[in-house]
């Protein structure tokens, strides 16, 4: 009801390929089939319709005659019921006989390149309201050709008249008698009083081809192009017409438009590459018809409004009839949530769908979020479209589109209600809407009670890293302290005593020389005047000091230098200072170090107190044992290393369990509390001394710098 009627064989039609649609003089629709196959192009034949089916009559060409391959505007009956038909091999005339015997008749005229026209492959064909006829080609120079009833002559128009040099594609006549040509290719032109007038893209004509041109009932001309839409003149008589543009934006299913025809209420129905869509010119207002809706399958090429209003549309694979009514005001129906998918996990929804659905799962941010709706409408042409708004998102409701799902991606938290509702054909707007309502929970760092514990987090890194900060102040405050005191200490009480040590030697000198003058003045030995003072002593005793300042500086670099921070370098130390100090005197030594142990770092004061205690233990046994042998064995384990310095000397008797008094042993001892371990020293008269280290170095090990 109200929709689409769809012819076929059944109807009588011999071939479903409806090339162009014109009515004959007894009010009959009729079809040009010019071939079903390319291999049938010399089977021509026209089918009428007499109002139960279609009736075929094929026509009387020459053998071997090749029917153009044009569409829309070909084969008619003119106003004097004469037949036209387009070949290959030029226009065919047949005489103005009823179409029952028009496959009986044979043409009385055809009209070639020999007559005038500039080619003989006829591709257009359209009569004015003069009679005349005007003819488009496809090859030649001037493409484009007027035949005129009155005189039988033939013009032709080219570059030289201000036409491109491109086929024409279709012809329309305005209320002043204006033809009006447009062009493969792009371009329109307009005939007026026998000059030309050209249009194109500069004037606001859409681009492509021009494939349809139609004159309305308001006298508007509408123009169809092959990739830009439509457009329309609103007066086609000014000499500087101004174009309306409508496009994919405004509504239509596509820019490619095939042909254009009128109903009786106004409305304009243009065939595009998709669909045939119905535009109200009033509110352009676009409603969409499909093979749904009984529409023959296929672009529609060709449309005819009969003299009844009936509407007539072909295809290359059918023909179908509309008989067109006024818009019955109807409500837009309800809409339903189809579907809802949360993060691509489908939500549970009735399988007919809901108006009202409220999403359970609290959503993680950030949430992506999935909505199919749909509403059904089952009169024809029933595609209502669509507005909808996620409130707290979309600040109003969308532009209305037929698109059914939407995706709104990486929403933040909160609270969210989705709406939607239909707009019927006619732009009214339904007024029930279907909602879906979820939340979105924050993301776990966000949420009040996360910040307030990375809040206190970050207070107590921040009391950690001053912590540490002020660690490493006190650490480097102590190493300058330190360094300042061997500096005081060691350094300065040896050049103190250098100092003195050359005063001595420098007066020693100066009394031995006042010695040597007052023996010569009398004549005496030197000897006889007193024993002389002796220098030598006194450089000795600067040259031992200034040794000792060397070493001592030596040390107190050492201790400093970052790069020194592992236990090999304080495993060497120690191997130089056993060398200095016991081969000197003759006492045999060892030194046993497990290879791993070498790779452990060790921080600058723990490196310094190891060094002072091993270095005054083996100063102890260089002075004091009276040994032959000392043997210095380092066992690490895996959070402290054990140090033990065992001679062979005459040991002594201890004053306590834990060793001799004396300051060496104290300073020992301190140096080792100080590093958190422990001393312990073992001795018996006659047997020899054991001291034993113990210190805390902590895990972990580095490895080793190349050289």
């Amino acid at each position: 009801r109200l929709g689409f009627e769809r012819f076929d064989e059944r109807d009588g039609l011999t071939s479903l390929r409806i090339a162009s649609l014109f009515e004959n003089r007894d009010g009959e629709v009729c079809n040009f089939a010019n071939a079903q196959r390319a291999d049938q192009y010399d089977d021509g034949f026209l089918q009428c319709y007499d109002g139960r089916r279609f009736r075929t009559r094929k026509l009387r060409l020459p053998p071997g005659t090749k029917l153009g391959w044009g569409w829309a505007q070909v084969s008619f009956q003119d106003s004097r019921g004469e037949w036209w038909v387009p070949t290959l091999s030029g226009l065919f005339r047949f005489p103005a006989v009823p179409f029952d015997a028009l496959d009986e008749t044979a043409p009385i005229r055809v009209y070639t390149k020999r007559d005038g026209l500039p080619d003989d492959q006829v591709y257009r064909v359209f009569e004015d309201r003069r009679g005349d006829l005007w003819i488009g080609f496809i090859d030649g120079r001037d493409r484009l050709a007027r035949w005129e009833r009155a005189s039988g002559a033939i013009r032709t128009f080219g570059p030289a008249d201000g036409v491109a040099d491109r086929e024409p594609m279709a012809f329309a006549e305005d209320a002043s008698a204006s033809v009006w040509i447009g062009f493969r290719g792009g371009g329109l032109a307009r005939w007026r009083d026998g000059r030309i007038a050209w249009f194109d893209g500069r004037d606001g004509l859409p681009g492509g081809s021009i494939r349809a041109l139609y004159r309305d009932g308001e006298g508007r001309l509408w123009i169809g192009s092959s990739s830009d839409g439509l457009a329309r003149i609103d007066r086609p008589g000014d000499p500087t017409p101004r174009f309306a543009r409508l496009g994919v934006a405004d509504g239509l299913s596509s820019a490619s438009i095939s042909t254009i025809v009128q109903d009786r209420f106004g409305r304009i129905y243009a065939g595009t590459e998709r669909w045939l869509d119905r535009i109200e010119p009033a509110t352009g207002n676009v409603q969409h018809f499909t093979a749904d809706d009984g529409l023959a399958h296929g672009v529609v090429q060709s449309s005819l409004r009969d003299r009844a209003g009936t509407l007539w549309f072909g295809s290359f694979e059918g023909l179908s009839r509309l008989r067109p009514a006024p818009e019955a005001g109807r409500s837009p129906p309800p809409v339903r949530i189809l579907r809802a998918l949360v993060n691509g996990v489908r939500q549970p929804l009735s399988d007919i769908g809901a108006t009202d659905v409220g999403l359970r799962t609290r959503l993680p941010e950030p949430a992506s979020v999935q909505i199919d709706f749909v509403a059904l409408d089952f009169a024809p042409g029933g595609r209502p479209r669509y507005e909808y708004r996620m409130d707290g998102i979309d600040r109003s409701w969308s532009a209305p589109a037929e698109q059914r799902s939407v995706v709104y991606a990486r929403l933040p938290a909160g609270g969210y209600r989705f709406r939607v509702r239909a707009v019927s054909n006619d732009g009214s707007i339904g007024t029930d809407e279907a909602e879906v309502r979820f939340a979105v929970l924050p993301s776990f760092w966000k949420r009040r009670e996360v910040i307030a514990a990375l809040a206190l987090a970050a207070v107590a890194i921040a009391l950690a890293l001053h912590r540490v900060r002020l660690k490493s102040a006190l650490a480097v405050e102590r190493v300058r302290s330190r360094v300042a005191r061997d500096l005081h200490d060691d350094v300065g009480a040896g050049l103190s005593e250098i100092a003195i040590l050359s005063e001595v030697a420098a007066q020693n000198a100066a009394r031995n020389e006042v010695a040597a003058q007052n023996a010569a003045r009398n004549g005496v030995a030197a000897q006889d005047e007193g024993r002389p003072l002796r220098s030598d002593t006194a450089l000795h005793e600067i040259g031992d000091s200034a040794r000792r300042l060397v070493d001592a500086m030596s040390d107190i670099v050492w201790s400093t230098d970052p790069r020194q921070d592992d236990a090999a370098s304080l495993v060497a130390r120690i191997r130089h200072f056993a060398a200095n100090t016991l081969d000197g005197r003759r006492i045999a030594w060892t030194l046993d170090v497990p290879p791993q142990f070498e790779d452990r770092p060790l921080d600058a004061e723990t490196r310094r107190q190891l060094l002072l205690i091993v270095k005054e233990a083996l100063t102890n046994v260089a002075r004091h044992s009276g040994c032959s042998r000392v043997s210095v064995r380092i066992a690490p384990a895996s959070r402290d290393v054990a140090i033990e310095i065992a001679d062979d000397g005459r040991g002594f008797a201890p004053s306590d369990g834990n060793g001799a008094g004396g300051h060496g042993l104290a300073n020992m001892r301190s140096r080792a509390e100080s590093l958190g371990g422990s001393l312990r020293v073992e001795s018996v008269p006659a047997a020899g001394t054991r001291v034993l280290l113990r210190v805390p170095l902590g895990g972990g090990s580095r490895r080793r710098p190349s050289a």
